[in-house]
C-alpha cells in the first residue's frame, strides 16, 4: 500500500508551542508508511529547519493580512498537486482555510486540531462559533491536547464526543533531561555561581500572561539575593522588555534581573539550568515547556487553567495557582527556592509522570494511528447488501416497527457482548474479524447507549435477578470476552469517558502467562512460515486432509486474513486434543523460522485492577478457553473454579458471573457452576432476557450486530436492540446470524466462508 501523504496546515512555523508539537510528530512518523508535508499560510522561521528534517517539504503561502480568500484557492491546488491523502489542520488561524480548500480539493480525510484558547471579545467570539460550527460536519476528526479543550469543543463548537478525540503532547525523553554540563551556558548569559533562575519557555504574547510572572519574580527578588528571571521564547513586538526596561525599578527589578533570550535552539540545556518553572498562562492546552521541565525534574509553578490542571498535582510534582495573581505565584516561587529538597522530589514525581504518560513515542504512535484508521474509514466502499440491510432499517424505523416491538417486549433486560476493540485499520489486517469492533464504532455505540439506555453494573443485574425486581426500562447490559489487551487500551477510556459500566469474562491463563489464545497462535505461526506452507513445509505432518487444505490456502492468502480465517474455521471443527496437536505443531515449526512474537495479546492483572478502580466487573471464562461440553468433569470444575479463584487472587473479589466459551453449555455443565458458586452465566445465543430467564443460560447480542460494514447505522442498532428480527430467524430461518437474512447467509454458511470464526 502507499504511503499517506499527510499536509500539516499552520499559521507559521517556528519550534516553539503547536509548531514545536508538529515538527516532533512529523519527524517522528515512519517513513515507510508516511510522507509528511507542512504548509505555512504565512511562513516559516529559519530557525525551525534546525529541528525539522530535512526530506519533510516545507511550503509557505505569505498570507495577506486580515481575511485572505485568495489563499482557500492557493491552498486548494497545492493540495491537489501535491494528491494529499490528510489534511491536519492546527488552531483556529487556519481552520476555515484548511478545511474549505481541503474539500475543494476533495482530499479524503480532513482532521483539526485545537492546541490552546485565546482571549478575544465576545463579538469575535459569536462570530467564530458561528464559523466553527457551519465548518465542523466537513471535519472527519476534531483533536484537542487536553481534557479541557476536549469538553471545549463539545460545548461551545457544538460537537458530539465521539467526533473528538484527546492527543496529549509528549516529550523525547531522550533529549530533555539527560546530564548537561552548563558551565559553558551559565558563562554566556553571565550568571555567577550562586545564582538561581527562575524561568519559562514560550512565546511572548498576551495569552502567557508573562507581565504576571515579571511582577510575581519582583517579589520574589526583594526578598532572596541573587535570583534571575529567564524568558526563553520569540517576543513578536518587544513591549514587554520595553516595560520592563522602563518600569522595572517601580516594581522593584534592576538592570539584569531578567535575562530575554528569544527563540532558542538549546532548551533542553536552559531548562538545565532552571531551578524553578513557572507557567503563568491565561489559557493552555497542554503546556510542552511544563512537559519538557517535569521531563528535565525541575519543580514548577503553574496557573490552574486549562491542561495544567491535568499535569500538575498540587503539592506532588508542583504547585498550581489562580491566573493573574502575582502574590499567590510569588509565594509558591519562593517556597521552592527556600526549600530545595522538597523542590527536588517535586522534580521527580514529575518526570515519572511524563514517563508514564507523556511519551514521545507514544504520541507519535497515536497520531499515526489516527491517520491509518482516518485513512482507512475513507477508503471503506458501501456493499450493495449493506445498502440494503441500511435501507430496510432505516424504513422500519419510518413505520415505527422497533418502538412498537419495544413496547410489546415490556421490562426487558438485553445483554450485548463483545471481544476485541481495535482501531479500524489495525481490525481490517487481523484475522477473526467478526470478534472485533472498530473503535469509532463502538465509541458511537457506547454515546448512544449513555444517551438512550439505562447500562447496569453487573451488580445491579445480579440485584434484579435475586430480588425478581423488575428490570429498568431499555435496560442493557454490556460485557467483553476473553480479556485482550485492547479492552484496556481503547475500549475502557471509552466507557469511562461516557461514564458506562462493563463486565469482562477473563480467560485467566494466558493473563497469568502472557501466551496468546490458540487462534492468535495459529495467526501468528502461519504468518511466521509464510508461503512455505504451500510448498513442502507441510508434508509429512499428520493433519487431517482439509487442515493441510487450509494450511496450503493460508499460505497462498497472506494478503490478509481471509485464509487464516478458514484455518481457523476449520480447526473449530477438530477434537479439543487434535486441535491442540496442529497449533502446537505449527508452533514449533514457526519457532524454527523466528522468535516468539514479543507483543502482548492479553490483559496483565496490572490493568485488570486498574479497570476495576475504574467501575468495572469482572467474571470468569474458564482458565484455557476450553469448550466445557468437550471435556469431563474434573476437568471442567477444575477449569471454571480455577479461573475463579485467580481473579479473587488477583483483585480480592471472587466472581460470581461467568461466560461459557463458544456459548456451548447443557445441563451438565451448569451444575457444575453452581459446585463453584456461579448465580448468572451467558451464553451466545441471540436475545432478550427476563426476570424468569434460567440466569445460568442468559441469552446475549453481539455488538458487531449493531454496526453495518464497520459503519455506525442508528437505525440499525435501532432494529437489533429491540430484538426486531429475533422472531424472523427463530421462526423462519433459526440458524441466521444477526439480521443476516437479508442476505440468506446462515451461520453454517458463515463458516464456510470464514466471516465470523465464533471462537468465544
Amino acid at each position: 500500500m502507499s504511503r499517506i501523504r499527510i499536509m500539516h496546515v499552520l499559521d507559521q512555523l517556528g519550534v516553539a508551542g503547536t509548531e514545536g508539537v508538529v515538527i516532533n510528530v512529523v519527524n517522528g512518523l515512519d517513513p515507510t508508511r508516511f510522507e509528511p508535508l507542512i504548509c505555512c499560510l504565512r511562513r516559516a522561521r529559519p530557525l525551525s529547519r534546525f529541528r525539522l528534517s530535512e526530506r519533510i517539504p516545507v511550503f509557505e503561502l505569505h498570507r495577506r493580512p486580515r481575511l485572505d480568500l485568495r489563499l482557500i484557492l492557493k491552498l486548494a491546488r497545492l493540495l491537489r498537486r501535491e494528491r494529499v491523502d490528510v489534511v491536519h489542520s492546527h488552531n483556529w488561524s487556519t481552520y476555515v482555510y484548511a478545511v474549505v480548500a481541503a474539500r475543494l480539493a476533495r482530499v479524503p480525510v480532513v482532521i483539526h486540531g485545537e492546541h490552546g484558547r485565546e482571549t478575544q471579545s465576545p463579538e469575535r467570539a459569536w462570530k467564530r462559533r458561528v464559523v466553527q460550527r457551519a465548518l465542523a460536519p466537513a471535519v472527519d476528526r476534531f483533536v484537542a491536547v487536553s481534557r479541557d479543550i476536549q469538553r471545549h469543543l463539545t460545548a461551545e463548537w457544538g460537537l458530539d464526543e465521539s467526533r473528538t478525540q484527546y492527543l496529549s503532547n509528549g516529550v523525547d525523553l531522550t533529549r530533555f533531561g539527560r546530564p548537561v554540563d552548563h558551565a559553558a551556558v551559565r558563562s554566556e548569559l553571565g550568571l555567577q555561581p550562586g545564582d538561581r533562575v527562575v524561568g519559562t519557555v514560550g512565546g511572548i504574547r498576551p495569552v502567557k500572561d508573562h507581565e504576571t510572572l515579571v511582577r510575581a519574580f519582583a517579589r520574589v527578588r526583594q526578598a532572596r539575593a541573587g535570583v534571575k528571571l529567564m524568558l526563553v521564547g520569540h517576543d513578536a513586538d518587544g513591549d514587554l522588555r520595553r516595560r520592563v526596561e522602563t518600569e522595572g525599578a517601580t516594581w522593584g527589578l534592576t538592570p539584569g534581573d531578567v535575562l530575554f533570550l528569544g527563540a532558542r535552539h538549546d532548551v533542553p540545556e536552559l531548562l538545565g539550568l532552571m531551578d524553578v518553572y513557572v507557567n503563568s498562562s491565561l489559557f493552555e492546552g497542554t503546556s510542552n515547556g511544563l512537559l519538557e521541565a517535569m521531563a528535565c525534574r525541575k519543580p514548577v509553578v503553574a496557573t490552574a487553567v486549562g491542561g495544567n490542571v491535568d499535569l500538575i498535582t498540587e503539592g506532588e510534582n508542583g504547585y498550581l495557582v489562580p491566573s493573574s495573581e502575582p502574590e499567590a505565584m510569588a509565594d509558591r516561587i519562593g517556597r521552592l527556592l527556600d526549600d530545595p529538597d522538597r523542590a527536588a522530589h517535586m522534580g521527580r514525581r514529575g518526570r515519572e509522570r511524563v514517563e508514564r504518560s507523556h511519551d514521545f513515542d507514544a504520541m507519535v504512535a497515536e497520531h499515526a494511528s489516527l491517520y491509518e484508521e482516518l485513512t482507512a474509514r475513507a477508503r471503506l466502499r458501501w456493499r450493495p447488501r449493506d445498502r440494503a440491510k441500511v435501507a430496510v432499517t432505516v424504513l422500519c424505523r419510518a413505520l415505527g416497527l422497533p418502538a412498537a416491538r419495544e413496547r410489546a417486549g415490556g421490562r426487558v433486560l438485553s445483554i450485548l457482548s463483545y471481544h476485541r476493540v481495535l482501531p479500524l485499520h489495525e481490525k481490517l489486517r487481523t484475522p477473526c474479524q467478526g470478534m472485533i469492533v472498530a473503535k469509532d464504532v463502538f465509541e458511537r455505540q457506547i454515546a448512544a447507549l449513555a444517551r438512550d439506555y439505562r447500562v447496569l453494573t453487573l451488580d445491579e443485574t445480579l440485584r434484579h435477578v435475586r430480588e425478581r425486581i423488575a428490570f429498568p426500562p431499555r435496560a442493557v447490559l454490556i460485557t467483553f470476552d476473553d480479556g485482550y489487551g485492547d479492552n484496556y487500551r481503547h475500549a475502557f477510556p471509552i466507557l469511562r469517558r461516557y461514564g458506562v459500566p462493563a463486565t469482562f469474562f477473563l480467560t485467566t491463563g494466558p493473563i497469568d502467562s502472557g501466551r496468546r489464545l490458540w487462534w492468535d497462535e495459529v495467526d501468528w505461526a502461519v504468518r511466521a512460515l509464510g508461503e512455505r506452507l504451500s510448498g513442502d513445509e507441510v508434508d509429512g505432518a499428520v493433519y487431517p486432509d482439509r487442515i493441510t487444505a487450509a494450511l496450503r490456502d493460508a499460505g497462498r492468502t497472506l494478503d490478509g486474513t481471509v485464509g487464516i480465517d478458514r484455518l481457523v474455521t476449520a480447526l473449530n471443527g477438530l477434537s479439543v486434543a487434535a486441535r491442540e496437536a496442529v497449533v502446537t505443531d505449527l508452533r514449533v515449526r514457526a519457532l524454527r523460522e523466528t522468535a516468539a512474537p514479543a507483543e502482548r495479546l492479553m490483559l496483565t492483572w496490572d490493568q485488570v485492577r486498574e479497570m476495576v478502580r475504574g467501575g468495572m466487573s469482572l467474571g470468569a471464562h474458564t482458565i484455557n478457553h476450553v469448550f466445557l461440553d468437550a471435556i469431563d468433569e474434573p476437568e471442567g470444575l477444575a477449569e471454571i473454579g480455577g479461573s475463579l479463584d485467580r481473579i479473587a487472587a488477583e483483585t480480592g473479589v471472587r466472581p460470581v458471573a461467568f461466560a461459557y466459551p463458544k456459548g456451548r453449555t447443557h445441563e451438565r455443565i451448569r451444575s457444575w457452576l453452581t459446585r463453584c458458586g456461579v448465580e448468572m452465566a451467558v451464553t451466545t445465543d441471540a436475545g432478550v432476557n427476563r426476570l424468569d430467564t434460567d440466569p445460568l443460560a442468559f441469552k446475549r447480542r453481539d455488538g458487531g450486530y449493531l454496526a453495518v460494514g464497520d459503519r455506525f447505522v442508528a437505525s440499525q442498532m435501532q432494529t437489533e436492540m429491540v430484538g426486531l428480527w429475533d422472531r424472523v430467524r427463530d421462526t423462519h430461518v433459526p440458524r441466521f446470524t444477526s439480521f443476516e437474512s437479508l442476505t440468506f447467509r446462515s451461520k453454517a454458511s458463515a463458516r464456510i466462508n470464514s466471516v465470523e470464526p465464533l471462537n468465544s
